[in-house]
């Protein structure tokens, strides 16, 4: 009987257990499912999060609040690229990969043509340089054919993708043909292109004509005020689109030919009437150069890094090669502010009495430095960029902006030198107590590890431009009111 108890108890003291195990699996279990459950939920909403971060991979622009009252800001994820527009939808309409629109791209074949170069600068093989748009897969070649006599001379084009396409479908690619030695006309450089032409290589019997746009080397004799150079300093504008904040636009203006800035080239992918008008009125004073910018249908904003910029930064670099002693590529919110000098110029002739190898630098590199545009302005400055008064204390090392020395580079990064002419060439890095980017906008640390935002300090430096500038700006929107005077106005100031 006793023993019979003792059994009995065993096996209820054992199913007391393998029940208490069960529980505790079946505990596990649950946690464990909870645990999964968490974790792919929280990699779903990260992944939810970063397609709406990357405009590449659903949307082809995003936009966000940012500085400057109702300006906003288009934004590129990957470089943090940044323009000032003003975008008064909330819900911005987004541009069709449908919609047709006239491009001012040549096709030929597969390859999208925007321009082409003689780059005869001294001690290079010269050569016809081509700046494209292609597709990343594209195996197809093109060619230069030069008429000699009575008959052409077919060059094969090297080709050469340009650093920043980031993978997308397409991008720019710089295609160069060396130019045969009986074309070249040792005693003044020069090459006759009117009997120059563009062949696929799957069709070698079509030539397509092809208008160089400019020479990269001008002879010294042909400029006697300036040397060779008809403008000391220039600076490059990206495409712009959307609807450009337009006080913002006269202060980069005004603040540039204040400083020095003699021309600037923007680019136009689509802007609106009134901000056309008033870079049309620049244009015709002689001050700027308005390059058209308009994509090829086919190619959708989705498949190109940021609606071609590398590419039109390319071709403003050849396109004032021969023209400008210094070139900048700047965005409408960035300012080159030195501290001792007031003027570009000066700063740039400093660096020239002081370097004997001068001539061995391909840009300067500037440093920026980030005005907050939520801070409280200066009440009593008219201007916006003089009412933003407080910057980061950090420094960004990674978005810089460079002034370039145009003869002394092959390729140009957004940020970076990608490529000099030759190795000889080197970039030189600006002291930041000697001058640095004013750069309009929100810090951000992203691509920077060493970057801090949570420190500020006050810079005025620029308030030495203040008085000139307001002038200046004053009299800009005095001189281009009319253009936005209704039709019944003008008549009437006309009778008078």
């Amino acid at each position: 009987m006793k023993r019979s108890v003792k059994v009995d108890a065993y096996i209820n003291k054992t199913e007391n257990r393998k029940d208490d195990s069960t529980m505790r699996i079946s505990i596990t279990n649950f946690r464990l499912v909870i645990v999964v459950a968490l974790s792919l939920y929280t990699l779903t909403v990260a992944f939810i999060f970063w397609g709406f971060r990357d405009k590449s991979s659903w949307f082809p622009k995003r936009f966000r609040k940012s500085h400057l009252g109702e300006i906003q800001v288009l934004v590129d994820d990957d470089e943090e690229e940044m323009y000032e527009y003003v975008n008064k939808e909330e819900n911005p309409t987004i541009e069709s990969d449908a919609e047709q629109r006239e491009t001012t791209f040549l096709k030929l074949g597969n390859i999208y043509i925007f321009s082409a170069y003689f780059d005869n600068r001294p001690n290079i093989r010269p050569k016809i340089r081509i700046m494209t748009i292609k597709q990343s897969n594209c195996s197809q070649n093109i060619g230069c054919a030069f008429k000699y006599q009575n008959h052409w001379i077919r060059v094969y084009a090297e080709r050469h993708e340009m650093c920043e396409n980031h993978g997308r479908f397409y991008g720019g690619w710089m295609y160069f043909c060396d130019v045969p030695e009986q074309f070249i006309d040792a005693n003044s450089n020069a090459l006759s292109t009117s009997d120059i032409r563009l062949f696929e290589s799957n069709n070698l019997e079509m030539l397509v004509p092809i208008n160089i746009t400019s020479h990269t080397y001008q002879d010294s004799s042909k400029f006697k005020l300036l040397g060779q150079f008809t403008d000391p300093i220039g600076i490059c504008i990206p495409p712009l689109f959307g609807e450009i904040n337009l006080p913002m636009l006269l202060q980069f203006i005004e603040l540039g030919k204040i400083q020095g800035v003699t021309h600037f080239t923007f680019y136009l992918h689509k802007i609106d009437d009134s901000i056309r008008k008033i870079l049309d009125h620049y244009q015709e004073k002689g001050d700027i150069t308005l390059v058209e910018w308009i994509l090829p249908s086919t190619i959708s904003l989705r498949e190109i890094w940021y609606h071609g910029q590398m590419l039109s930064i390319q071709d403003c670099l050849y396109r004032n090669m021969a023209r400008t002693k210094y070139l900048g590529f700047l965005d409408l919110d960035e300012f080159i502010i030195p501290l001792e000098y007031f003027k570009l110029t000066d700063l740039l002739d400093s660096y020239a009495k002081k370097l004997p190898t001068i001539s061995n630098i391909s840009a300067f590199s500037f440093q920026s430095a980030f005005f907050d545009p939520k801070q409280l302005p200066d009440p009593s400055q008219q201007l916006k960029i003089l009412q933003l008064q407080r910057r980061n204390s950090k420094l960004s090392k990674v978005r810089t902006k460079l002034l370039t020395v145009p003869q002394n580079v092959f390729e140009l990064g957004i940020h970076h030198v990608s490529k000099p002419i030759d190795e000889s060439k080197q970039v030189l890095y600006v002291d930041p107590d000697v001058a640095k980017i004013h750069h309009y906008r929100a810090c951000i640390i992203n691509f920077e590890p060493d970057m801090t935002c949570f420190k500020d300090l006050k810079d005025d430096t620029i308030l030495k431009y203040s008085d000139e500038l307001i002038q200046n700006y004053k009299d800009a929107v005095k001189n281009t009111m009319h253009l936005f005077a209704p039709a019944k106005e003008l008549q009437k100031s006309s009778v008078k």
